[in-house]
């Protein structure tokens, strides 16, 4: 996709410049092309200084200015402000899949070193800096192949910086804090009509943290928070009869 600039000079001439060449997938929808364009505001330093986008009549332009506008509103800005506090290690992530994906040699040899450790053969994910949700999701396979980062380094020396084990916990960390967030926003904005009472039911929270814990914490540790979590809710429901019992009791 080629982003271009036309704008009236000083002497009320019309002028064009080509400002970037972008790599966009198919197929083009609206959504693809907002993510593209999101990509360079923030490449370029100008998401908060963007005030007005005219498009044509196009109906994809319709979901690509709605999903601009989504990406750049204060809500949205201040979630990434805050995981912006947690650390420099989500930077530092997304800059190691950027130089794998800028050459096939190296992701040929990041696969060859996956099926050496018989791990599976999910691609890297590159998120989009303006959607938390996908960079919850490009940590998650980050760390997902944490070992063949590690292996990869000793045979590329232009690969110059490997995660320490006390980082790695930084990223189980970070997608512990927004693992809570994620998957609080998929119940709230599910095109699935729940009740509230099927929204706050623990069954299905339940449900979520045995999905999520084994990427978080790794198949071993797993089962114990989520045993953790599981009686710490049956504890507080139980309390929760007894006050009730006593309450009915009295009246």
């Amino acid at each position: 996709m080629v982003v271009t600039n036309h704008f009236v000079d000083f002497d009320w001439v019309l002028q064009k410049r080509v400002l970037n060449f972008c790599n966009a997938p198919p197929p083009h929808t609206g959504v693809i092309i907002a993510d593209t364009l999101s990509k360079c505001f923030i490449d370029w330093g100008i998401e908060n200084k963007v005030s007005n986008i005219t498009v044509d009549n196009a109906s994809y332009n319709d979901v690509c200015i709605r999903r601009l506008r989504e990406d750049f509103s204060p809500k949205k800005r201040l979630m990434q402000d805050g995981l912006g506090q947690l650390g420099g290690v989500i930077d530092v992530v997304r800059e190691w899949i950027k130089y794998l994906n800028n050459s096939e040699s190296r992701l040929l040899e990041f696969a060859k070193i996956k099926k050496q450790l018989q791990l599976p053969s999910r691609k890297l994910i590159l998120d989009c800096p303006t959607r938390w949700n996908s960079t919850y999701l490009m940590l998650a396979s980050g760390l997902e192949f944490k070992d063949v980062f590690s292996r990869y380094a000793d045979i590329d020396p232009g690969f110059h910086y490997v995660f320490t084990d006390f980082e790695w916990m930084k990223v189980k960390e970070h997608l512990r804090v927004m693992a809570g967030t994620k998957f609080d926003k998929y119940w709230g904005e599910s095109n699935v009509l729940l009740s509230l009472g099927a929204i706050l039911d623990p069954r299905y929270k339940i449900f979520l943290i045995n999905h999520t814990f084994p990427v978080i914490y790794g198949e071993d540790a797993a089962p114990r928070f989520v045993a953790e979590i599981r009686d710490t809710l049956y504890e507080l429901y139980n309390e929760y009869v007894d006050c009730h019992i006593v309450s009915h009791s009295e009246q």
